[in-house]
């Protein structure tokens, strides 16, 4: 018994024998007041130093990342920032939706701080501008999606206060509010073609189809489950929307009705994004975390098939659009980037750290004079920036950030 309690014995005098060294050394290094001041003072700035903490944390983080991309992020060193000419992005809230309108120089913009606005971003002595040409601010509550039409150069957009609105440029006020469409927020908006349709989705698992000449609804379409995410018109007669029960579904609006015509499956989270080219390839761009999910889909609407799966990204993609061919498309991820993918051969041709410092939010395309160039917006939290993508080499380069205001 003895052999079994000794070694035991010896090992615990041995823990209280390092206790006892560790507690006079602790005393000693603690022997004056002025040490154990300095003590209890840090205690008391523990907030401030975790704040500092998290910064130099955030810092390492832009670091790291803007090294991964070759230096492209706004946060890394000055040089770097000054080389990006930042100016106002003339809101104080992220931007939700982010649309070209009569040239490529001309965008629309929506945000959650409840306005929109018109903004000229040519150039001024080499360097582009972000200037106001309209705003308004007649929303309640934060507009969430727009849709444009070079048409009649009207533009639309919907709110979480659950209106619809049409606004002409030169005129102050909208000049068609929609209050009787949609329970919850809307949050797909969508023009035809001919300018004449304007469909609507929203979490409330409602469609609806407007009559864009008088306001007036020619349909509602309640489906149980189809929390609507995204929406385009695939041609004059058919408009093709995603939801968060991982289904993509097309309407059939000939009889000016919504008919279900097709449904497809296979996502693994459900579509955020979407864009049609040529009428019958359709691009999406699908929610996800740490990479699971968050993949860019190709569909041929004339199988109702995915005919090309590509994955790079790792946070939800909340932004795509074909770059005016069916092989190229641009998206944009909360993981901050932005990526061109060649879609024959299945590749990233460009991958570049946004230079707003936050996630983006929505992406735009418009072709140039120049048939090499297009120019990409990409909106996001803190502000949007411009783009200019040549199709030769594949390059993406910044022009220009502009800054949400109170944030410069």
């Amino acid at each position: 018994m003895c052999q079994t309690i000794l070694p035991v014995a010896v090992q615990y005098l041995q823990h209280f024998k390092n206790f006892e060294l560790l507690y006079m050394g602790l005393c000693t290094s603690t022997s004056t007041e002025k040490q154990m001041g300095s003590t209890f003072s840090s205690m008391e700035n523990d907030g401030q130093d975790s704040k500092n903490i998290k910064k130099a944390a955030n810092s390492s983080t832009s670091a790291s990342r803007a090294a991964r991309y070759g230096g492209s992020s706004s946060t890394t060193t000055s040089a770097d920032s000054s080389s990006m000419n930042n100016s106002s992005s003339n809101h104080t809230e992220p931007i939700n939706d982010i649309l070209v309108g009569v040239d490529s120089d001309e965008i629309f913009t929506c945000s959650d701080d409840k306005s929109v606005c018109c903004l000229n971003t040519g150039s001024s002595n080499g360097t582009s501008v972000s200037q106001v040409v309209q705003r308004w601010s007649e929303h309640k509550r934060s507009v969430t999606r727009m849709a444009y039409g070079p048409l009649t150069d009207q533009l639309w957009t919907c709110s979480r206060d659950l209106t619809i609105k049409r606004w002409q440029r030169g005129q102050d006020h909208s000049v068609c509010t929609i209050a009787d469409g949609h329970d919850l927020n809307i949050t797909a908006l969508c023009l035809n073609p001919s300018e004449s349709l304007l469909c609507s989705g929203s979490r409330d698992t409602v469609v609806c189809l407007w009559d864009v000449n008088t306001g007036a609804k020619i349909f509602r379409k309640k489906t149980s489950r189809n929390l609507v995410t995204c929406m385009q018109w695939r041609n004059e007669n058919t408009v093709i929307q995603g939801s968060e029960d991982l289904k993509l579904r097309t309407w059939d609006c000939r009889d000016r009705a919504l008919e279900a015509a097709a449904t497809m499956t296979g996502y693994v989270y459900f579509p955020l994004c979407i864009d049609v080219i040529e009428e019958h390839y359709v691009c999406t761009g699908s929610k996800g975390f740490d990479g699971v999910g968050c993949e860019l889909r190709i569909w041929d609407m004339r199988t109702n098939q995915c005919v090309t799966e590509m994955n790079g990204h790792r946070q939800s993609i909340v932004g795509c659009r074909f770059l005016g061919n069916k092989n190229s498309i641009v998206t944009v991820s909360k993981d901050q980037t932005m990526k061109v993918w060649d879609c024959d051969k299945k590749t990233i041709t460009a991958d570049i750290l946004g230079h707003t410092g936050s996630q983006f939010t929505c992406v735009d395309s418009a072709a140039s004079n120049d048939t090499n160039v297009q120019y990409v917006y990409g909106g996001a939290a803190s502000g949007y920036s411009k783009y200019k993508y040549k199709h030769d080499d594949c390059s993406l380069e910044h022009m220009n950030t502009f800054t949400n205001v109170g944030l410069e």
